[in-house]
């Protein structure tokens, strides 16, 4: 045994004082007593699994100076995060093994967490899905346009599942259907011209294609950053294999939201109406959505202060995400064990991780928390490249301690990380 990390732990669903034994990154032992090994004790503090965001765009390659995936995995590990997975919309479009390779050597060259690159699916790649599968952790499917995004034509997506079926790896759908958005588009000069653009009538064409196909292969999908209630509605019924994610702003967020550059709140799928939020934050709260994703997609200050219709679409969130949820457990606005399961457990499932789960045989990827010490975001305190956020002033908890792999990467608050210690959590043999 390497180590001993002692404290009130978040472990079979509820909280126990006990002791984690880690070995070569691994948990080994979880018990009320441990010895035989150096010890770190966190008192009056609370250890949990460390967050897995499955849906980030940390820009790299292609759009560094608006992030990379050294500033991107530095505010993951901030907010509590020891694993990422990052979409393929960079430049080039990462659809091919040579782009996720290059990728690969860039994140393990610059990482402080660990992380999963999905392959984007196109119309050139379609029949190059298995050969893809040793390099990614998943597959990402845009049904309609989004930043940097190739988009694929629906009468394409029988081949794809079919392609997919005999593959255990998920594939992440971007649901607004593209004829849709094109009967629909118009200038934009306010968030409710963004609504109006990218109805919710979008999300559930995507979302019946998806369905009537979906019964036909039985592949693990997952929809990504749900925005409706009408879109829940119609997947409350969905098979096991089916899973659904929702974003930190579509959960705080309506179009009603005070805010002074109302860019820091367009996005793909758009923020909605009160009745939408709601619903979103009742079907989360109450179990029926598998995972919180960020969609971290940060722009530069000067590309959000610029007149609405020209702005990109786009919200940071990495650094955020597991922290305010804390912060709203104890308040009391959604069970804490909720929040773990969807930010922690359930996304490490879903990309096949041993991590997100204080248990034998698990990564040691850990996550300390003074529940006393509640913050309010702050843009000046993030570390993000973008510099701003739209989750400014709402409170937050953010770890005092990350482990990954039993390693120190945020210590009494401090980054500790070393880029280079990153591990590829998707890729074969790795």
């Amino acid at each position: 045994m390497d180590q001993i990390i002692e404290g009130k732990a978040f472990v079979n669903n509820s909280l126990n004082e006990c002791c984690i034994g880690i070995s070569n990154g691994k948990i080994i032992e979880v018990k009320k007593t441990l010895t035989g090994a150096p010890r770190r004790k966190f008192p009056k503090k609370i250890i949990f699994p460390s967050g897995i965001d499955i849906h980030v765009h940390f820009r790299d390659p292609g759009f560094i100076y608006k992030e990379d995936f050294h500033s991107g995995s530095i505010a993951a590990a901030y907010g509590g995060i020891s694993c990422i997975c990052d979409m393929p919309n960079t430049r080039p479009f990462t659809s091919t093994i040579k782009a996720l390779k290059k990728k690969d050597m860039l994140a393990k060259r610059k990482s402080v967490v660990d992380y999963g690159l999905y392959a984007g699916i196109d119309k050139e790649n379609i029949y190059e899905i298995n050969a893809l599968s040793e390099h990614c952790c998943g597959y990402k499917l845009f049904l309609g346009t989004s930043t940097e995004s190739n988009t694929v034509p629906t009468d394409k997506l029988p081949t794809i599942f079919k392609q997919l079926n005999n593959i255990n790896k998920l594939l992440a759908v971007h649901a607004e259907d593209e004829k849709c958005l094109s009967d629909h588009n118009r200038i934009e000069i306010s968030l409710r011209d963004h609504i109006l653009s990218r109805p919710t009538e979008c999300e559930i064409i995507a979302i019946n294609h998806l369905i009537q196909l979906h019964t036909e292969t039985n592949i693990r999908l997952h929809i990504c950053h749900i925005s409706s209630a009408a879109a829940i509605q119609q997947l409350e019924k969905r098979a096991s294999s089916i899973s659904l994610g929702v974003t930190p702003h579509h959960l705080f967020f309506d179009i009603h939201k005070k805010i002074s550059n109302p860019c820091f709140m367009k996005v793909n799928p758009p923020i909605r109406d009160s009745p939408d939020r709601e619903y979103l934050w009742n079907s989360f709260a109450s179990g029926k959505i598998d995972v919180v994703e960020s969609d971290h997609a940060p722009h530069t200050l000067a590309e959000k202060c610029i007149d609405f219709d020209k702005s990109p679409s786009g919200i940071p969130g990495v650094e955020t995400m597991f922290p305010i949820l804390l912060a709203a457990s104890k308040q009391a606005k959604i069970p804490l064990s909720t929040v773990i399961n969807c930010a922690c457990r359930r996304p490490a499932e879903l990309i096949n991780a041993p991590k997100g789960c204080i248990a034998i045989g698990y990564d040691a990827d850990l996550c300390v928390v003074d529940f006393n010490n509640v913050q309010k975001v702050s843009s000046e305190s993030l570390h993000s490249k973008c510099n701003w956020t739209t989750f400014e002033g709402i409170k937050a908890i953010f770890p005092s301690d990350v482990l990954i792999r039993g390693d120190p990467v945020i210590c009494d608050y401090e980054n500790v990380g070393k880029a280079g210690n990153s591990k590829n959590i998707g890729k074969i043999g790795a």
